[in-house]
Protein backbone atom coordinates (compact mmCIF):
# COMPACT_ATOMS: atom_id res chain seq x y z
CA UNK A 1 0.00 0.00 0.00
CA UNK A 2 2.90 2.61 0.92
CA UNK A 3 4.86 1.41 -1.82
CA UNK A 4 2.01 2.68 -4.30
CA UNK A 5 2.70 6.13 -2.75
CA UNK A 6 5.76 6.26 -2.69
CA UNK A 7 5.80 5.71 -6.15
CA UNK A 8 3.32 7.94 -6.69
CA UNK A 9 5.43 10.92 -4.80
CA UNK A 10 8.26 10.31 -6.63
CA UNK A 11 6.39 10.63 -10.19
CA UNK A 12 5.61 14.08 -9.15
CA UNK A 13 9.11 14.51 -8.13
CA UNK A 14 10.05 13.18 -11.85
CA UNK A 15 7.72 15.39 -13.37
CA UNK A 16 7.52 18.55 -11.46
CA UNK A 17 10.42 19.36 -9.57
CA UNK A 18 12.55 17.80 -12.07
CA UNK A 19 16.32 16.89 -11.56
CA UNK A 20 19.61 17.64 -13.41
CA UNK A 21 18.62 15.31 -16.93
CA UNK A 22 15.10 16.09 -16.85
CA UNK A 23 15.77 19.84 -15.97
CA UNK A 24 17.57 20.24 -19.08
CA UNK A 25 15.67 17.81 -21.24
CA UNK A 26 11.50 18.39 -20.31
CA UNK A 27 10.00 20.73 -21.99
CA UNK A 28 8.73 23.70 -20.50
CA UNK A 29 5.74 28.21 -22.21
CA UNK A 30 7.94 30.86 -22.74
CA UNK A 31 7.10 34.15 -24.34
CA UNK A 32 3.87 33.50 -24.79
CA UNK A 33 0.60 35.08 -23.89
CA UNK A 34 -2.19 34.71 -21.74
CA UNK A 35 -5.38 33.39 -23.69
CA UNK A 36 -9.28 32.20 -22.93
CA UNK A 37 -9.47 28.22 -22.77
CA UNK A 38 -12.79 29.26 -25.54
CA UNK A 39 -9.06 29.88 -28.45
CA UNK A 40 -7.96 26.42 -27.20
CA UNK A 41 -10.81 24.10 -25.84
CA UNK A 42 -9.18 20.74 -26.57
CA UNK A 43 -6.69 21.84 -23.79
CA UNK A 44 -6.71 19.45 -20.82
CA UNK A 45 -5.12 19.86 -17.32
CA UNK A 46 -3.56 16.20 -15.64
CA UNK A 47 -3.69 16.50 -12.17
CA UNK A 48 -1.66 14.27 -9.98
CA UNK A 49 -3.40 14.30 -6.96
CA UNK A 50 -4.98 17.38 -7.67
CA UNK A 51 -1.59 19.39 -8.19
CA UNK A 52 -1.21 19.92 -11.95
CA UNK A 53 1.83 18.52 -13.83
CA UNK A 54 1.19 17.93 -17.29
CA UNK A 55 -0.85 18.90 -20.46
CA UNK A 56 -2.93 16.90 -23.06
CA UNK A 57 -5.17 17.33 -25.66
CA UNK A 58 -9.17 15.63 -25.89
CA UNK A 59 -8.85 13.61 -28.78
CA UNK A 60 -12.58 11.56 -28.24
CA UNK A 61 -15.38 11.77 -25.69
CA UNK A 62 -13.53 9.32 -23.04
CA UNK A 63 -9.70 9.97 -24.27
CA UNK A 64 -6.81 12.33 -23.45
CA UNK A 65 -3.71 12.42 -25.65
CA UNK A 66 -0.45 12.99 -23.59
CA UNK A 67 3.16 12.78 -23.56
CA UNK A 68 3.85 9.01 -21.92
CA UNK A 69 6.67 10.55 -19.47
CA UNK A 70 3.95 12.46 -17.90
CA UNK A 71 2.67 8.70 -16.97
CA UNK A 72 5.23 7.34 -16.35
CA UNK A 73 7.14 6.52 -12.91
CA UNK A 74 10.89 6.95 -12.66
CA UNK A 75 10.92 2.96 -11.97
CA UNK A 76 9.62 2.57 -15.38
CA UNK A 77 5.44 1.78 -14.30
CA UNK A 78 3.07 3.75 -15.08
CA UNK A 79 1.36 5.94 -12.34
CA UNK A 80 -1.71 4.76 -10.82
CA UNK A 81 -4.94 6.02 -12.58
CA UNK A 82 -6.89 6.52 -9.11
CA UNK A 83 -4.36 9.03 -8.30
CA UNK A 84 -4.68 10.59 -11.60
CA UNK A 85 -7.85 13.18 -12.63
CA UNK A 86 -8.17 15.22 -15.96
CA UNK A 87 -9.19 18.99 -15.84
CA UNK A 88 -11.12 20.58 -18.69
CA UNK A 89 -12.52 23.91 -19.45
CA UNK A 90 -10.15 25.42 -17.36
CA UNK A 91 -8.38 29.07 -17.89
CA UNK A 92 -6.04 28.64 -14.41
CA UNK A 93 -5.02 25.06 -14.21
CA UNK A 94 -5.72 25.29 -10.56
CA UNK A 95 -8.81 26.10 -10.59
CA UNK A 96 -11.82 23.94 -11.72
CA UNK A 97 -14.49 24.97 -13.67
CA UNK A 98 -17.57 23.88 -12.98
CA UNK A 99 -17.88 20.03 -13.02
CA UNK A 100 -15.39 19.57 -15.09
CA UNK A 101 -12.76 17.59 -13.31
CA UNK A 102 -12.62 14.00 -14.38
CA UNK A 103 -11.33 10.44 -12.60
CA UNK A 104 -9.36 7.97 -14.52
CA UNK A 105 -10.38 4.76 -15.17
CA UNK A 106 -7.07 3.75 -17.87
CA UNK A 107 -3.46 4.52 -17.94
CA UNK A 108 -1.45 3.67 -21.51
CA UNK A 109 2.01 4.94 -22.92
CA UNK A 110 3.12 3.56 -26.09
CA UNK A 111 5.18 0.05 -25.79
CA UNK A 112 8.23 1.35 -27.66
CA UNK A 113 8.52 4.41 -24.95
CA UNK A 114 12.58 4.61 -24.13
CA UNK A 115 12.46 7.28 -21.60
CA UNK A 116 16.51 7.75 -22.11
CA UNK A 117 15.85 9.62 -25.12
CA UNK A 118 12.02 9.99 -25.09
CA UNK A 119 11.20 8.32 -28.18
CA UNK A 120 7.43 7.39 -29.06
CA UNK A 121 6.43 10.06 -26.14
CA UNK A 122 3.17 9.42 -26.23
CA UNK A 123 0.10 8.53 -23.76
CA UNK A 124 -3.64 7.93 -23.68
CA UNK A 125 -5.93 8.54 -20.57
CA UNK A 126 -9.00 7.20 -20.23
CA UNK A 127 -12.23 8.72 -18.54
CA UNK A 128 -14.71 7.49 -16.15
CA UNK A 129 -17.30 9.38 -17.77
CA UNK A 130 -17.81 10.99 -21.25
CA UNK A 131 -16.88 14.66 -21.80
CA UNK A 132 -19.48 17.39 -21.75
CA UNK A 133 -18.82 19.53 -24.97
CA UNK A 134 -19.51 23.31 -25.16
CA UNK A 135 -17.68 26.64 -26.04
CA UNK A 136 -14.82 25.65 -23.16
CA UNK A 137 -14.41 21.84 -24.02
CA UNK A 138 -14.07 20.79 -27.69
CA UNK A 139 -11.37 17.83 -28.83
CA UNK A 140 -9.20 18.24 -31.61
CA UNK A 141 -8.08 16.08 -34.87
CA UNK A 142 -5.37 13.87 -35.26
CA UNK A 143 -3.19 14.08 -38.46
CA UNK A 144 -3.77 11.15 -41.13
CA UNK A 145 -1.16 8.24 -40.70
CA UNK A 146 2.57 9.48 -41.74
CA UNK A 147 1.05 12.51 -42.90
CA UNK A 148 4.26 14.59 -43.85
CA UNK A 149 5.50 17.83 -40.88
CA UNK A 150 5.26 20.93 -42.89
CA UNK A 151 8.49 22.82 -41.96
CA UNK A 152 9.01 26.36 -41.87
CA UNK A 153 5.65 26.79 -41.01
CA UNK A 154 3.74 28.18 -38.03
CA UNK A 155 2.62 26.36 -34.78
CA UNK A 156 0.29 27.01 -31.82
CA UNK A 157 1.63 25.47 -28.48
CA UNK A 158 -1.09 26.13 -25.69
CA UNK A 159 -0.02 24.94 -21.74
CA UNK A 160 -0.13 25.67 -18.21
CA UNK A 161 3.72 26.18 -17.94
CA UNK A 162 5.94 28.71 -15.75
CA UNK A 163 7.26 31.76 -18.12
CA UNK A 164 10.46 32.06 -16.64
CA UNK A 165 12.59 29.10 -15.42
CA UNK A 166 14.50 30.79 -12.94
CA UNK A 167 11.60 31.14 -10.18
CA UNK A 168 8.58 28.66 -9.24
CA UNK A 169 4.99 29.61 -11.18
CA UNK A 170 3.11 32.29 -10.00
CA UNK A 171 0.20 31.35 -11.67
CA UNK A 172 -1.01 28.48 -14.26
CA UNK A 173 -2.87 30.39 -16.26
CA UNK A 174 -3.34 28.96 -20.29
CA UNK A 175 -0.92 30.66 -22.40
CA UNK A 176 -0.10 30.55 -26.41
CA UNK A 177 2.95 30.29 -28.13
CA UNK A 178 3.50 30.43 -31.57
CA UNK A 179 6.63 28.33 -32.88
CA UNK A 180 8.16 27.33 -36.28
CA UNK A 181 8.79 23.94 -37.48
CA UNK A 182 12.52 23.36 -37.85
CA UNK A 183 13.96 21.82 -40.81
CA UNK A 184 14.93 17.95 -39.31
CA UNK A 185 18.53 18.30 -40.18
CA UNK A 186 18.60 21.58 -38.99
CA UNK A 187 17.54 20.41 -35.76
CA UNK A 188 19.86 17.32 -35.42
CA UNK A 189 22.83 19.78 -36.27
CA UNK A 190 21.54 22.21 -33.17
CA UNK A 191 21.52 19.17 -30.62
CA UNK A 192 24.97 17.74 -31.54
CA UNK A 193 26.21 20.11 -28.95
CA UNK A 194 24.65 18.14 -26.01
CA UNK A 195 25.22 14.41 -27.07
CA UNK A 196 22.62 13.56 -24.20
CA UNK A 197 19.74 13.88 -27.02
CA UNK A 198 18.95 11.96 -29.94
CA UNK A 199 16.30 12.79 -32.71
CA UNK A 200 14.72 10.19 -34.25
CA UNK A 201 11.68 10.25 -37.22
CA UNK A 202 8.96 10.39 -34.77
CA UNK A 203 9.78 13.90 -33.52
CA UNK A 204 9.88 17.16 -34.96
CA UNK A 205 11.33 20.32 -33.42
CA UNK A 206 9.98 23.97 -33.09
CA UNK A 207 11.42 27.18 -32.00
CA UNK A 208 11.05 31.15 -31.87
CA UNK A 209 12.99 33.93 -30.49
CA UNK A 210 13.03 33.86 -26.88
CA UNK A 211 9.46 31.53 -27.04
CA UNK A 212 9.63 28.03 -26.45
CA UNK A 213 7.14 25.56 -24.09
CA UNK A 214 8.27 25.01 -20.76
CA UNK A 215 7.81 22.99 -17.49
CA UNK A 216 4.18 21.65 -16.66
CA UNK A 217 3.48 22.31 -20.56
CA UNK A 218 4.66 18.73 -21.24
CA UNK A 219 2.17 16.25 -23.26
CA UNK A 220 0.34 19.02 -24.28
CA UNK A 221 -0.72 19.73 -28.15
CA UNK A 222 1.01 21.54 -30.91
CA UNK A 223 -1.56 22.21 -33.24
CA UNK A 224 -1.22 22.99 -36.74
CA UNK A 225 -4.43 24.06 -39.05
CA UNK A 226 -6.93 22.27 -36.34
CA UNK A 227 -5.11 19.53 -35.85
CA UNK A 228 -2.68 18.08 -32.88
CA UNK A 229 -0.05 17.36 -35.04
CA UNK A 230 2.49 17.12 -32.14
CA UNK A 231 2.38 16.65 -28.09
CA UNK A 232 4.70 18.42 -26.07
CA UNK A 233 7.88 16.69 -25.74
CA UNK A 234 11.27 17.84 -24.35
CA UNK A 235 14.20 19.92 -25.01
CA UNK A 236 17.19 21.54 -23.49
CA UNK A 237 15.93 24.17 -21.24
CA UNK A 238 13.48 26.80 -22.29
CA UNK A 239 13.75 29.05 -25.23
CA UNK A 240 17.79 28.61 -25.52
CA UNK A 241 18.92 29.94 -28.56
CA UNK A 242 20.44 26.93 -29.88
CA UNK A 243 18.21 24.31 -28.59
CA UNK A 244 14.80 24.28 -30.20
CA UNK A 245 11.74 22.16 -28.38
CA UNK A 246 11.40 18.77 -29.38
CA UNK A 247 7.60 17.56 -29.97
CA UNK A 248 6.23 13.83 -30.14
CA UNK A 249 5.30 13.19 -33.94
CA UNK A 250 1.32 12.56 -34.02
CA UNK A 251 1.23 11.54 -37.31
CA UNK A 252 3.96 8.79 -36.80
CA UNK A 253 2.23 7.55 -33.54
CA UNK A 254 -1.20 7.59 -34.14
CA UNK A 255 -1.48 3.85 -35.68
CA UNK A 256 -0.95 2.89 -31.54
CA UNK A 257 -3.12 5.57 -31.03
CA UNK A 258 -6.44 3.83 -33.50
CA UNK A 259 -5.34 0.55 -32.02
CA UNK A 260 -5.80 1.27 -28.92
CA UNK A 261 -8.99 3.32 -29.22
CA UNK A 262 -9.97 0.08 -31.58
CA UNK A 263 -9.78 -2.35 -28.62
CA UNK A 264 -12.02 -0.48 -26.19
CA UNK A 265 -14.64 -0.09 -28.67
CA UNK A 266 -17.96 -0.96 -27.42
CA UNK A 267 -20.27 -2.29 -29.81
CA UNK A 268 -23.69 -0.32 -30.19
CA UNK A 269 -26.57 -1.83 -31.13
CA UNK A 270 -28.68 1.15 -32.38
CA UNK A 271 -27.48 2.90 -35.40
CA UNK A 272 -27.65 6.39 -35.69
CA UNK A 273 -28.47 8.69 -38.21
CA UNK A 274 -25.41 10.59 -39.88
CA UNK A 275 -27.23 12.76 -42.84
CA UNK A 276 -30.75 13.56 -42.44
CA UNK A 277 -34.11 13.02 -41.11
CA UNK A 278 -36.68 14.31 -43.62
CA UNK A 279 -37.36 11.84 -46.57
CA UNK A 280 -35.42 11.42 -49.31
CA UNK A 281 -37.75 13.03 -51.60
CA UNK A 282 -37.78 16.36 -49.38
CA UNK A 283 -35.01 18.24 -50.77
CA UNK A 284 -35.04 21.90 -49.61
CA UNK A 285 -35.58 21.67 -45.27
CA UNK A 286 -38.23 24.21 -44.89
CA UNK A 287 -36.59 25.69 -42.10
CA UNK A 288 -35.41 22.25 -40.63
CA UNK A 289 -39.00 21.22 -38.42
CA UNK A 290 -41.43 19.03 -39.80
CA UNK A 291 -42.61 16.56 -37.63
CA UNK A 292 -44.22 13.76 -35.95
CA UNK A 293 -41.25 12.82 -34.91
CA UNK A 294 -39.44 15.13 -33.16
CA UNK A 295 -36.58 16.81 -35.29
CA UNK A 296 -33.64 15.49 -35.78
CA UNK A 297 -30.75 18.55 -34.36
CA UNK A 298 -27.50 17.59 -36.59
CA UNK A 299 -25.70 20.21 -35.18
CA UNK A 300 -21.87 20.73 -35.75
CA UNK A 301 -18.93 20.49 -34.35
CA UNK A 302 -16.28 22.78 -33.75
CA UNK A 303 -14.30 23.94 -36.16
CA UNK A 304 -13.01 21.23 -37.76
CA UNK A 305 -14.62 18.95 -35.52
CA UNK A 306 -13.91 14.89 -36.65
CA UNK A 307 -11.05 14.53 -34.01
CA UNK A 308 -10.51 11.09 -35.75
CA UNK A 309 -11.81 11.18 -39.58
CA UNK A 310 -11.08 8.10 -40.37
CA UNK A 311 -13.49 6.52 -37.81
CA UNK A 312 -15.99 9.34 -37.31
CA UNK A 313 -18.25 7.85 -40.12
CA UNK A 314 -18.05 4.23 -38.72
CA UNK A 315 -18.60 5.15 -35.43
CA UNK A 316 -21.72 6.45 -33.38
CA UNK A 317 -22.14 9.16 -31.36
CA UNK A 318 -22.37 6.91 -27.99
CA UNK A 319 -19.56 5.30 -28.70
CA UNK A 320 -16.84 6.58 -26.03
CA UNK A 321 -13.91 5.45 -27.72
CA UNK A 322 -14.21 6.75 -31.51
CA UNK A 323 -14.05 10.22 -32.05
CA UNK A 324 -16.80 13.26 -31.73
CA UNK A 325 -19.09 12.81 -34.65
CA UNK A 326 -20.06 16.00 -36.36
CA UNK A 327 -23.63 15.11 -37.22
CA UNK A 328 -25.54 15.42 -34.37
CA UNK A 329 -23.71 17.11 -32.37
CA UNK A 330 -22.12 17.05 -28.67
CA UNK A 331 -24.78 16.92 -26.10
CA UNK A 332 -24.07 20.18 -23.94
CA UNK A 333 -25.67 21.07 -20.35
CA UNK A 334 -28.28 24.04 -20.54
CA UNK A 335 -25.90 26.00 -19.02
CA UNK A 336 -23.61 26.33 -21.84
CA UNK A 337 -26.21 27.71 -23.93
CA UNK A 338 -28.43 29.40 -21.45
CA UNK A 339 -30.17 31.14 -24.03
CA UNK A 340 -31.34 28.10 -26.05
CA UNK A 341 -35.48 27.71 -25.72
CA UNK A 342 -37.86 25.22 -27.35
CA UNK A 343 -40.87 26.50 -29.14
CA UNK A 344 -44.04 24.32 -29.03
CA UNK A 345 -46.47 24.40 -31.85
CA UNK A 346 -50.52 23.14 -30.76
CA UNK A 347 -48.61 21.34 -27.55
CA UNK A 348 -45.95 19.66 -29.84
CA UNK A 349 -42.28 20.48 -29.91
CA UNK A 350 -41.23 21.95 -33.26
CA UNK A 351 -37.84 24.53 -33.22
CA UNK A 352 -35.49 26.13 -31.23
CA UNK A 353 -35.30 30.07 -30.52
CA UNK A 354 -33.22 32.64 -28.41
CA UNK A 355 -33.77 34.77 -25.58
CA UNK A 356 -33.24 38.07 -26.12
CA UNK A 357 -34.64 40.05 -23.27
CA UNK A 358 -36.87 38.78 -20.32
CA UNK A 359 -39.73 38.58 -22.28
CA UNK A 360 -38.51 38.38 -25.64
CA UNK A 361 -38.04 35.21 -27.85
CA UNK A 362 -36.67 35.56 -31.45
CA UNK A 363 -37.24 32.31 -33.63
CA UNK A 364 -37.98 31.56 -37.09
CA UNK A 365 -41.40 32.37 -38.79
CA UNK A 366 -41.89 28.75 -40.28
CA UNK A 367 -42.19 27.96 -36.67
CA UNK A 368 -44.46 30.77 -35.19
CA UNK A 369 -46.21 32.03 -38.71
CA UNK A 370 -49.07 33.19 -37.46
CA UNK A 371 -50.62 35.68 -34.92
CA UNK A 372 -52.30 33.32 -33.10
CA UNK A 373 -50.35 33.17 -29.57
CA UNK A 374 -52.77 30.93 -27.68
CA UNK A 375 -51.24 28.68 -30.56
CA UNK A 376 -47.77 28.76 -28.82
CA UNK A 377 -45.27 27.79 -25.87
CA UNK A 378 -41.83 28.00 -25.11
CA UNK A 379 -39.43 26.30 -22.87
CA UNK A 380 -36.59 27.29 -21.04
CA UNK A 381 -33.50 26.44 -18.76
CA UNK A 382 -33.64 22.91 -19.70
CA UNK A 383 -31.67 19.97 -21.07
CA UNK A 384 -34.71 17.75 -22.87
CA UNK A 385 -37.37 20.27 -24.08
CA UNK A 386 -40.47 17.45 -23.18
CA UNK A 387 -39.05 18.04 -19.79
CA UNK A 388 -39.49 21.65 -18.82
CA UNK A 389 -42.65 23.87 -17.74
CA UNK A 390 -44.21 25.41 -21.01
CA UNK A 391 -44.92 29.24 -20.86
CA UNK A 392 -47.71 30.57 -22.74
CA UNK A 393 -46.64 33.36 -25.36
CA UNK A 394 -48.99 36.65 -24.98
CA UNK A 395 -47.86 38.14 -28.52
CA UNK A 396 -46.43 37.06 -31.94
CA UNK A 397 -45.15 39.71 -33.90
CA UNK A 398 -44.10 39.54 -37.45
CA UNK A 399 -42.11 40.91 -40.13
CA UNK A 400 -43.30 42.96 -43.05
CA UNK A 401 -43.24 41.90 -46.61
CA UNK A 402 -39.97 43.41 -48.32
CA UNK A 403 -40.42 45.76 -52.02
CA UNK A 404 -39.60 41.62 -53.69
CA UNK A 405 -42.30 40.27 -51.55
CA UNK A 406 -40.22 37.92 -49.42
CA UNK A 407 -40.03 38.12 -45.66
CA UNK A 408 -37.44 37.82 -43.42
CA UNK A 409 -37.68 34.28 -42.26
CA UNK A 410 -38.15 35.20 -38.25
CA UNK A 411 -40.65 35.88 -35.64
CA UNK A 412 -40.77 37.46 -32.29
CA UNK A 413 -42.54 36.13 -29.47
CA UNK A 414 -43.50 38.50 -26.55
CA UNK A 415 -43.84 36.24 -23.10
CA UNK A 416 -47.00 36.93 -20.46
CA UNK A 417 -44.43 37.62 -17.87
CA UNK A 418 -40.48 38.20 -17.67
CA UNK A 419 -38.19 35.29 -16.89
CA UNK A 420 -36.11 34.84 -14.51
CA UNK A 421 -32.63 34.77 -15.11
CA UNK A 422 -29.96 32.42 -13.41
CA UNK A 423 -27.28 29.85 -14.79
CA UNK A 424 -29.86 28.03 -17.10
CA UNK A 425 -31.86 31.13 -18.48
CA UNK A 426 -29.94 34.02 -19.52
CA UNK A 427 -30.73 36.24 -22.80
CA UNK A 428 -27.92 36.88 -25.62
CA UNK A 429 -27.27 39.73 -27.10
CA UNK A 430 -27.91 40.75 -30.80
CA UNK A 431 -25.50 41.58 -33.29
CA UNK A 432 -25.33 45.30 -34.48
CA UNK A 433 -25.99 46.10 -38.04
CA UNK A 434 -22.45 47.80 -37.75
CA UNK A 435 -20.49 44.51 -37.00
CA UNK A 436 -19.59 42.41 -39.91
CA UNK A 437 -19.16 39.00 -40.37
CA UNK A 438 -15.98 36.89 -42.39
CA UNK A 439 -15.60 33.98 -44.41
CA UNK A 440 -13.98 31.22 -41.88
CA UNK A 441 -15.14 32.99 -38.58
CA UNK A 442 -16.03 30.07 -36.32
CA UNK A 443 -19.69 30.03 -35.36
CA UNK A 444 -21.66 28.19 -32.12
CA UNK A 445 -25.10 26.98 -32.70
CA UNK A 446 -27.21 25.07 -30.18
CA UNK A 447 -30.75 23.46 -30.76
CA UNK A 448 -32.62 19.74 -29.45
CA UNK A 449 -32.97 17.24 -31.86
CA UNK A 450 -32.47 13.26 -31.70
CA UNK A 451 -29.93 11.29 -33.40
CA UNK A 452 -31.99 7.91 -34.34
CA UNK A 453 -34.74 7.84 -35.90
CA UNK A 454 -36.17 5.27 -33.83
CA UNK A 455 -35.51 7.48 -30.84
CA UNK A 456 -37.43 10.34 -29.20
CA UNK A 457 -34.40 11.65 -27.88
CA UNK A 458 -34.21 15.06 -28.23
CA UNK A 459 -30.82 16.01 -25.67
CA UNK A 460 -29.50 19.87 -26.40
CA UNK A 461 -26.76 19.44 -28.63
CA UNK A 462 -24.16 22.18 -29.79
CA UNK A 463 -21.50 22.60 -31.66
CA UNK A 464 -19.46 25.18 -34.02
CA UNK A 465 -19.25 25.77 -37.83
CA UNK A 466 -17.54 28.41 -40.00
CA UNK A 467 -18.92 30.88 -41.67
CA UNK A 468 -18.99 30.96 -45.46
CA UNK A 469 -18.28 33.50 -47.95
CA UNK A 470 -21.41 34.95 -49.67
CA UNK A 471 -19.97 33.91 -53.55
CA UNK A 472 -19.72 30.39 -52.60
CA UNK A 473 -22.76 30.32 -50.75
CA UNK A 474 -24.62 31.39 -53.71
CA UNK A 475 -22.62 29.10 -56.15
CA UNK A 476 -23.91 26.20 -54.19
CA UNK A 477 -27.21 26.70 -54.31
CA UNK A 478 -27.65 28.42 -57.61
CA UNK A 479 -30.13 26.23 -59.36
CA UNK A 480 -32.01 25.03 -56.01
CA UNK A 481 -32.43 28.12 -53.63
CA UNK A 482 -32.26 31.52 -54.01
CA UNK A 483 -29.70 33.38 -51.84
CA UNK A 484 -31.55 36.55 -50.59
CA UNK A 485 -29.69 39.74 -49.36
CA UNK A 486 -30.28 38.81 -45.80
CA UNK A 487 -28.97 35.02 -45.92
CA UNK A 488 -25.75 33.88 -44.59
CA UNK A 489 -24.19 30.29 -45.03
CA UNK A 490 -22.45 28.48 -42.39
CA UNK A 491 -20.78 24.80 -42.56
CA UNK A 492 -18.11 23.00 -43.87
CA UNK A 493 -17.70 22.13 -48.26
CA UNK A 494 -17.23 18.95 -47.55
CA UNK A 495 -20.68 18.28 -45.37
CA UNK A 496 -20.80 16.18 -42.61
CA UNK A 497 -21.72 18.95 -40.34
CA UNK A 498 -24.95 20.99 -40.09
CA UNK A 499 -28.31 21.95 -38.75
CA UNK A 500 -31.18 19.47 -39.81
CA UNK A 501 -35.04 19.23 -38.74
CA UNK A 502 -35.67 20.58 -35.48
CA UNK A 503 -32.83 23.15 -35.29
CA UNK A 504 -34.86 25.76 -37.20
CA UNK A 505 -35.23 29.23 -35.39
CA UNK A 506 -32.53 28.71 -32.74
CA UNK A 507 -29.24 30.58 -32.08
CA UNK A 508 -25.72 30.60 -34.75
CA UNK A 509 -23.64 32.82 -31.97
CA UNK A 510 -20.92 34.74 -33.42
CA UNK A 511 -18.31 36.26 -30.68
CA UNK A 512 -21.03 35.75 -27.47
CA UNK A 513 -23.51 37.55 -29.81
CA UNK A 514 -27.28 36.54 -31.69
CA UNK A 515 -24.98 36.58 -35.54
CA UNK A 516 -27.74 34.48 -37.18
CA UNK A 517 -31.52 32.73 -36.99
CA UNK A 518 -31.68 28.74 -38.35
CA UNK A 519 -33.28 29.07 -41.59
CA UNK A 520 -33.21 26.38 -44.48
CA UNK A 521 -31.11 24.25 -46.66
CA UNK A 522 -30.67 21.67 -49.24
CA UNK A 523 -30.83 18.13 -46.89
CA UNK A 524 -28.90 18.15 -43.34
CA UNK A 525 -24.77 17.79 -43.94
CA UNK A 526 -24.55 17.41 -47.74
CA UNK A 527 -21.30 18.16 -48.97
CA UNK A 528 -21.65 21.87 -51.31
CA UNK A 529 -24.92 22.73 -49.14
CA UNK A 530 -23.83 24.26 -46.26
CA UNK A 531 -26.77 25.56 -42.99
CA UNK A 532 -28.65 28.97 -44.61
CA UNK A 533 -29.30 31.26 -41.76
CA UNK A 534 -31.11 34.90 -41.25
CA UNK A 535 -28.61 37.26 -40.62
CA UNK A 536 -29.97 39.50 -37.36
CA UNK A 537 -28.57 42.87 -38.74
CA UNK A 538 -31.29 42.32 -41.03
CA UNK A 539 -34.29 42.55 -39.11
CA UNK A 540 -32.41 44.83 -36.02
CA UNK A 541 -34.07 47.67 -36.63
CA UNK A 542 -37.77 46.26 -37.18
CA UNK A 543 -37.19 44.41 -33.85
CA UNK A 544 -36.00 47.13 -31.94
CA UNK A 545 -38.93 49.45 -33.13
CA UNK A 546 -41.12 46.69 -31.89
CA UNK A 547 -39.79 45.98 -28.46
CA UNK A 548 -39.91 50.57 -28.65
CA UNK A 549 -43.08 50.67 -29.06
CA UNK A 550 -43.53 48.52 -26.10
CA UNK A 551 -45.85 50.47 -22.56
CA UNK A 552 -43.68 48.87 -19.80
CA UNK A 553 -40.83 50.20 -19.85
CA UNK A 554 -39.72 46.91 -18.30
CA UNK A 555 -40.36 44.96 -21.55
CA UNK A 556 -38.81 47.53 -23.71
CA UNK A 557 -35.36 46.17 -22.30
CA UNK A 558 -33.02 43.74 -24.57
CA UNK A 559 -30.65 41.90 -23.37
CA UNK A 560 -27.02 44.42 -23.36
CA UNK A 561 -25.05 44.90 -26.15
CA UNK A 562 -21.02 43.42 -25.70
CA UNK A 563 -19.04 45.75 -25.19
CA UNK A 564 -16.91 46.74 -28.24
CA UNK A 565 -13.95 44.89 -29.32
CA UNK A 566 -10.41 47.42 -28.81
Amino acid sequence: MWTGHILAVLLLAFCVLQTRSDEDHVNYIVGGEVISITEAPYQAVLLFKLKYFCGGAIIAPVWILTAAHCLSLPSGNLITAGLLKVRLGADDANIAWGNHDYDVVGVMKHPGYNASIYNYDIGLLKLARRITYGPRIQCIKMPEVDTPIPYDEHITVTGYGITNTSIAPIDAKLRVVDLTIMDPDLCILHYQLDDTFTITNRMFCASGKDRDACKYDAGGPAEYHNRVIGITSHGRGCAEKEFPGIYAKVSKLRPWVDAVLKANTRKQSNAIVHSKAQPQSRVVADRRMESSIPSVLLLLAVVAIACLPTHCAAGTSNDDNLANLIVGGFKVSIEEVPYQVGVFRDHVFRCGGTIIGRFWIVTAQHCIPDTRAYRYEVVVGVDVPENGQRLPVAEVYLPPNNADGSTFDVSLAKLGRGLHYSSRVACLPLMSPSKRMYSGTPAYISGYGMTNLRSLDTQLRAATVALMGRSKCVGFYREQITIRPYHFCAGFEGGLVDSCQGDSGGPLVVNGELAGVTDMGVGCARAHAPGIYITVGSFYNWLMEIVGEQRNLYEQKLCAPNPPSI
